[in-house]
C-alpha cells in the first residue's frame, strides 16, 4: 500500500488575508473576515477566532457582521490570488516529494505522496517537520498527517 499524507494549511484564505493586510494580523483579539466582495451585502467566507467570539459567522452578511461587532475588518481575497498561493504551496511542497495534488474545491489541503522517501528523510516525522519548518518560512501555519 502506498503511504499518503494530507498538509493542511488552515484557513488559507484568512492566512493570505492576514499577508495582505499586514497591519490587521498585528492587531491581537481583532475580528477579521474573508468577504467574497468589498460589499456590505457580501457573504461572509472565513472568520478568525475573535470574529466567532464576538458571535460573527460565516454566511452571514458583511453588514450583520458589522451590527454584531463595529470592530469586524474584512476584505476580499481574489480568487487567482488564492489559486497563485496554492499554486505557490504545491511548488513548496514539491520540494519534498513529487507526487503533490491540491484537494479541489478545500483551499489549503494537499494529498502528497509519501512512500519511496526513507532514503531522503530520517523518518516520516522528520519529513513532517521539514515541510512545515519550510511553510512556516514563508508565513503559513499548516499541520500534517
Amino acid at each position: 500500500m502506498d503511504r499518503l499524507a494530507c498538509v493542511d494549511v488552515p484557513a488559507l484564505p484568512l492566512q493570505l488575508l492576514y499577508e495582505r493586510q499586514r497591519d490587521w494580523a498585528a492587531l491581537p483579539g481583532a475580528p477579521i473576515a474573508v468577504v467574497r466582495e468589498d460589499k456590505p451585502q457580501s457573504p461572509i467566507l472565513w472568520i478568525n477566532p475573535a470574529a466567532h467570539a464576538a458571535g460573527v459567522r460565516t454566511g452571514m452578511r458583511y453588514a450583520a457582521g458589522l451590527s454584531i461587532t463595529r470592530e469586524l475588518r474584512a476584505a476580499p481575497v481574489p480568487p487567482e490570488a488564492l489559486a497563485a498561493c496554492v499554486d505557490l504551496l504545491a511548488a513548496r511542497l514539491r520540494h519534498f516529494t513529487p507526487h503533490v495534488e491540491p484537494a479541489p474545491g478545500e483551499p489549503g489541503t494537499f494529498w502528497l505522496g509519501a512512500g519511496g522517501l526513507g532514503g531522503m528523510f530520517d523518518s516520516p516525522a522528520a519529513w513532517a517537520r521539514l515541510m512545515l519548518k519550510d511553510l512556516a518560512s514563508v508565513g503559513y501555519d499548516a499541520v500534517v498527517v
